[in-house]
């Protein structure tokens, strides 16, 4: 919070219409204290788009990626279009000696419920997840291996629904609502969309040792994202 008045607040924009080659500026505090007070503007262009980027708890975030330069004590910043507008919140980059020039911003976009969220309730309200601990099957695995693309069931969450209904270990979730599952990001799409306790229709593939397997429909109610201490999957 800034005490102060006359203020002009910053303007969202769309980072859903944001495209590769635009111009980017992030604006941040490279160094905290070291290099004195006051931010730092760089420059760069945006260099790819919904990049999946995963932190140290294993969440993954919707990212943008840019080249402008981003350094520690800069997270947090704004990634900003050519219009001033907001785009994105700065987060993270790749530190090597093989990388230069890969930093990465939460899409303002995915941000900004979050923002709502802590301005109507004064904190995040809880995200919706089936429950389970999942790996995708991708489409060499599945060839290989005779079964569809999906996400394999590895655990479930205790206080699951998807337990009880019927689903186990290795099971693989091929659709939810019918929408095909063919990468992370798009269980991530479908539930962004959800709340706890509403209920969505799983299409599920279990294998079999010897023969065909057989598919079936379950109906499951969602949970929240706060009611376990596992992290990173829905």
């Amino acid at each position: 919070k800034i005490n102060e008045n006359n203020l002009i607040p910053a303007e969202f924009g769309n980072s859903d219409q944001v495209e590769v080659g635009e111009l980017a500026v992030v604006i941040g505090n490279p160094a905290a204290t070291d290099l004195g007070p006051g931010s730092t503007l760089t420059q760069g262009v945006i260099s790819a788009l919904a990049r999946s980027v995963k932190t140290n708890t294993g969440a993954t975030l919707n990212c943008i990626q840019t080249d402008a330069a981003i350094n520690p004590g800069s997270s947090g910043g704004a990634l900003v279009n050519e219009f001033g507008q907001v785009i994105g919140i700065t987060s993270a980059k790749l530190v090597d000696v093989d990388y230069e020039g890969i930093g990465f911003a939460i899409s303002i976009n995915e941000a900004k419920p979050i923002l709502d969220n802590l301005r109507e309730y004064g904190a995040v309200v809880s995200r919706p997840k089936l429950g389970i601990y999942y790996e995708m099957v991708s489409e060499i695995s599945a060839k290989l291996n005779g079964t569809p693309t999906g996400a394999r069931v590895v655990q479930f969450e205790p206080g699951s629904d998807v337990a009880n209904k019927g689903v186990q270990v290795d099971d693989i979730i091929t659709a939810i609502d019918d929408i095909p599952l063919t990468d992370s990001e798009v269980i991530s799409s479908i539930l962004d969309g959800k709340k706890p306790g509403d209920t969505v229709k799983l299409t599920v593939f279990r294998p079999r040792t010897s023969g065909t397997g057989s598919y079936f429909d379950v109906t499951v109610t969602l949970i929240s994202e706060g009611s376990t201490q596992m992290q990173g999957n829905p």
